[in-house]
């Protein structure tokens, strides 16, 4: 079972944390570390609050306030203390506790977050550790915010430009289904005993047919696959897999070969700002790249700089970034100045891929709306000349 408690250490610091075991077992620990207890209770919260999955915009709430408490002069594990008590939702301040009570064990905020190492990026957790390192945490805090700002930022333009024509396929297929499922079967009525029907008139009377005696087998195909889907990309060997299948397709590997840029870019001025060395930041920034080939053009582009060669000359060997963004990086010869190049092409690029998503969008909706238009109306013109062809029959 566990046990919250609030003690006060041989400084006079205040400290409330959790522990597992019996009460006896708990005050025993407590008073071994040297601790006055103050109080201890049995923590009824564990049952129903876990850490669930924490999101990129639940991390920049986090690292944007703690930037500010940091830079107001708050230690750490009392900025943990203090976010825990705002108005944030249950799993976020099951997280903040959780660190707060590690930071009270004497762990290292580095260590404390490695435990949701598979919820942090590495180039975050190595910037906080340096940060910690050389007393600048509070800056580290403000890069990382940053850094997740632009993440959120990119991924809500993309999501937004796919609202319209989504909205245009689902109009249309709903539209399909009323006509296959209330029009047809008017028309077919009217040809009723006649034997010999024009063939485009057969070939929609069966596609009504099979809508109808399908259609709930074909909404749980499209329900299992979309449930499939979702499961699997929680899944990281699916979801690597997924990206990989995607990034061999002409027309989409662009927009992901510029995300990842975008990606690299801003890990590479959040690593070199938290004070990593060139070769440390190209080496942890290299693990945001998804594409093999790619994230080993940079391992390799680290491995020459190791070895003496200039950064824009390693990165220019490498082949990832254009020739363009690469010179930008020619006149920048200190960190400092290496970290506002790459952040200025970060910005470039994400600005880019918003321009060529917006025109991808221009292209898209018109062509959406022909060919639903084309299919729809093609229905609709052999719905009318099925009802000539009964009037010619007649004759």
């Amino acid at each position: 079972m566990a046990y919250q408690f609030v003690a006060v250490n041989e400084a006079g610091k205040k400290i409330r944390g959790r522990l597992n075991g019996t009460e006896a077992e708990v005050v025993r620990d407590i008073r071994g570390r040297g601790w006055t207890l103050v109080s201890i209770e049995p923590d009824t919260s564990n049952s129903s609050r876990s850490v669930g999955r924490l999101t990129e915009a639940d991390l920049e709430t986090v690292f944007s306030r703690l930037s500010y408490l940091a830079e107001s002069g708050v230690k750490v594990d009392r900025a943990f203390a203090l976010l825990s008590r705002g108005n944030l939702p249950e799993h976020l301040k099951s997280f903040l506790d959780d660190i707060g009570y590690r930071l009270n064990q004497g762990e290292t905020l580095y260590q404390s977050l490695q435990q949701y190492s598979d919820q942090i990026d590495d180039i975050y957790l190595a910037s906080i550790r340096l940060g910690e390192e050389i007393g600048s945490l509070g800056t580290t805090f403000g890069f990382i915010a940053s850094s997740l700002q632009s993440r959120i930022r990119l991924r809500k333009d993309i999501q937004k430009a796919t609202i319209y024509p989504a909205a245009i396929v689902v109009f249309s297929l709903l539209s399909l289904f009323f006509i296959f499922n209330f029009i047809v079967p008017r028309i077919t009525g009217i040809f009723q005993g006649v034997e010999e029907i024009p063939w485009y008139t057969a070939m929609l009377m069966a596609a009504s047919e099979v809508s109808i005696d399908y259609q709930f087998h074909l909404l749980g195909l499209v329900l299992g696959g979309a449930i499939l889907v979702g499961w699997g990309m929680n899944q990281p060997a699916y979801r690597e897999a997924a990206y990989q299948a995607m990034f061999r397709i002409p027309g989409i590997r662009g927009f992901l070969q510029q995300s990842e840029q975008i990606r690299f870019c801003g890990a590479m001025s959040l690593a070199l700002g938290s004070g990593l060395l060139m070769y440390d930041a190209l080496n942890i920034a290299s693990e945001t790249v998804k594409n093999p080939v790619s994230r080993n053009s940079l391992r390799n582009a680290a491995r020459e700089i190791s070895e003496g060669k200039g950064a824009a000359e390693a990165l220019s060997n490498a082949h990832f970034l254009t020739e363009f963004h690469a010179s930008l990086l020619e006149v920048s010869q200190d960190r400092d100045a290496l970290r506002a190049a790459f952040a200025d092409i970060a910005a470039r690029l994400e600005e880019e891929l918003n321009g060529n998503v917006s025109r991808m969008l221009i292209l898209m909706e018109p062509a959406l709306i022909g060919i639903m238009g084309v299919v729809i109306g093609g229905i609709v013109l052999i719905m009318m000349l099925s009802i000539l062809s009964i009037q010619n029959i007649g004759l």
